[in-house]
């Protein structure tokens, strides 16, 4: 974000993991779940729990950006296309499991958290309204 000379936060650990904390965990009074269709009463066709087809993880493949930040996990972009592209590609079948079973294994849920400047002034920096948490997931999810 520009000449900044260093994007530390000179806020401690704790008092931001605090802050957050409390930001995140709290309901949004704001929202309006009216914008969204009611229920009309149907159930699911079956669709929504179908098995993943190839098809769609080469959509989900071409709409990840090429300079995205690789997760925990250490997978890049040219990984994933890299095991795609095996004759029989294990990663539709990996999906629908996921989606079946309604699991993910534990070190898939594993990100982490930097803390990107909104300003550029060293002041303005000493508050942190003016720091935002960007959290870098598995590229593989």
């Amino acid at each position: 974000m520009g000449a900044l000379t260093s994007s530390a936060c000179a806020l401690s650990k704790e008092e931001w993991e605090v802050c957050f904390r409390e930001k995140l965990s709290t309901p949004n009074q704001k929202s309006n779940i009216s914008m969204y269709a009611p229920y009309t009463g149907k159930v699911d066709d079956g669709s929504l729990m179908k098995p993943i087809e190839v098809e769609e993880v080469e959509i989900a493949i071409k709409w990840i950006d090429e300079h995205s930040a690789t997760g925990a996990d250490g997978l890049k972009l040219k990984d994933i296309r890299s095991i795609h592209e095996e004759e029989e590609t294990p990663l539709p079948c990996l999906f629908s499991l996921w989606l079946k079973s309604s699991t993910i294994s534990e070190s898939l849920k594993k990100g982490r958290t930097v803390l990107i400047h909104k300003c550029e002034d060293k002041d303005c920096l000493k508050s942190i309204d003016n720091w935002r948490p960007i959290t870098i997931g598995p590229m593989l999810l």
